[in-house]
Parts: structure tokens; C-alpha cells; sequence
């Protein structure tokens, strides 16, 4: 957390903070320990923004100069943006800062995982399953005989080579809708369920992303919209839950606890 849909909703809420502003200057809190160097942004400067996956990207262009320079974030687990109209209290956790006239751009982030560096999209992330879904799905048919594939999918849905965007909450909704074992490989799916697979990464990104997002730990929706309607169709903190490898907690439903015993170090009921 944020997904693929709450970073989408942070750049197009940059996008409009930012427009038809200039930026004077560009400001990183001590306490974080990012070393992205930002002194060389001493003259004024314009800021768009896209995304993809999980990654977010400051397109920074100097007024005076045609040249972009791209600063790319990874949210970690509780990065967001926020704009805070000049004179008003800039709140805590606010570790990277950009001045108007008329106010700051800040990204805040309670746990400080989010990191940001001078560069293009990640290479070893795949293509965005919403925003480029066909070269996303031929990405992984090309690659579906790695071995990374012989993972279950409960973890391979957490694979950013192959899946951009999907994270905890996602991979829970997405394998409950889609009915079926989470311990099997990518492999052992008949093509069609492979297709569905597929389609529901892009299908559930944009239905939380029109409910406006995931509001489900510290990520706050930065238009301080509604965020209720997620839950028609989500399923996370429901049912069973397993830790995967990586100690993160998955949910899955109660129906297959008897073949995903193999993967179990002690469920509970939710």
C-alpha cells in the first residue's frame, strides 16, 4: 500500500496542484535519509507528473530551459502527496518539499520507506497491467517457463517483474474473485483462467481506482474524497490469512485452506 491505483490518484492529484505553477525551490526534511542530490533545482521550474506500476514520476523542467528532468518515487508502504497553501502548517512527516508562491508540494510518509532518485522507469518492473496491458500480458506469456513462475500465485502476484502494481491488497481480491486454489503455479491454470488472471489485473485497478482509491492503513486519498465504495468488491482481511515468504500477510478464502496446508505456519479465521 498505495497499489498501482492509489499512485495513479497521487500523480493526477500532482498534476492538478501543480498547474500553472513555478516552483522556486526544492526541499528535502534532515530526518529522512534520501541522498538525491536536489541543489542544482535553484532556478525556477514547472512539474507534471505520470505513473506506472507502482512507480511515480516528477517530470521537472526549468522555465528558462526546454530540458526534463525526471525524479521517480516508490511510495514504500505509506508515501503520499499533499499541497499545503503558503503560511499554513506543514504537517509531520512531510519529507520532501517543492515552493510556490502559493504554496508547497510535499510528499509525506510515516514510515519513510518511500525513495525517489534521478532516473527513468525501473527496467526490472513490468509493463503497467492497466495503461499498457497488452505488452503486460505478453510479458508474461513470454516469461510464463521462467522459474519464477513456479512459485504459487499468492506469490507471484507480488512480483513487480511481472505484475507492476499488484500488491497485498490487490493479490487477495484478485485470487478471491477468480475462484481458485492460490497455491497453484501460473502453469497449472488452463488458459482461460490464465486470461482471467490477466483481466482482473487490470479489471480491480481500475475499479478501486474510480472508487477512489484504497484507503486502507496511513495512505490517505489526497482529495480527501470517499473512499467507502471499495469494499462492494474488496477482499482483504477476510477470510484465512497465511504469512508468504517475504512475511507479509496474504488472505485467502477458507475454501482452500486444505491446499494451501503446505504453505501454513498457522492460520486464523479473520
Amino acid at each position: 500500500m498505495p497499489e498501482i491505483s492509489e499512485v495513479r490518484i497521487m500523480s493526477e492529484f500532482i498534476q492538478l496542484s501543480s498547474k500553472n505553477l513555478i516552483f522556486t525551490k526544492a526541499e528535502k526534511n534532515p530526518i529522512h535519509k534520501s541522498k538525491t542530490d536536489l541543489s542544482f533545482l535553484k532556478n525556477p521550474f514547472s512539474i507534471t507528473s505520470t505513473s506506472r506500476g507502482k512507480e511515480l514520476k516528477l517530470h521537472i523542467q526549468e522555465t528558462a530551459d526546454s530540458t526534463k528532468k525526471d525524479l521517480t518515487f516508490t511510495m514504500g508502504m505509506s508515501g503520499s502527496w499533499i499541497f499545503i497553501p503558503t503560511g499554513e502548517f506543514v504537517p509531520l512527516h512531510t519529507h520532501l518539499l517543492f515552493y510556490s508562491i502559493v504554496g508547497i508540494l510535499g510528499m509525506n510518509d510515516v514510515r519513510r520507506f518511500a525513495r525517489w532518485d534521478w532516473r527513468d522507469w525501473n527496467p526490472d518492473r513490468s509493463p503497467d497491467p492497466v495503461e499498457e496491458h497488452e505488452q503486460f500480458r505478453k510479458n508474461i506469456f513470454e516469461n510464463q517457463h521462467n522459474r519464477n513462475f513456479k512459485r504459487p500465485l499468492f506469490e507471484l502476484l507480488l512480483d513487480q517483474k511481472y505484475f507492476n502494481g499488484i500488491g497485498n491488497y490487490l493479490r487477495s481480491t484478485i485470487l478471491y474473485h477468480l475462484d481458485i486454489d492460490p497455491s497453484l503455479e501460473f502453469g497449472n491454470l488452463s488458459n482461460k483462467k490464465k486470461n482471467e488472471l490477466l483481466t482482473l489485473c487490470q479489471d480491480f485497478p481500475i475499479f478501486f481506482y474510480q472508487k477512489n482509491g484504497g484507503q486502507l492503513s496511513t495512505w490517505k486519498n489526497p482529495h480527501n474524497l470517499d473512499t467507502s465504495g471499495i469494499h462492494e468488491l474488496l477482499f482483504y482481511k477476510m477470510g484465512n490469512k497465511i504469512l508468504d515468504s517475504n512475511k507479509r500477510t496474504f488472505w485467502y478464502n477458507p475454501k482452500y485452506e486444505k491446499n494451501m496446508s503446505s504453505f501454513i505456519k498457522g492460520t486464523s479465521i479473520i
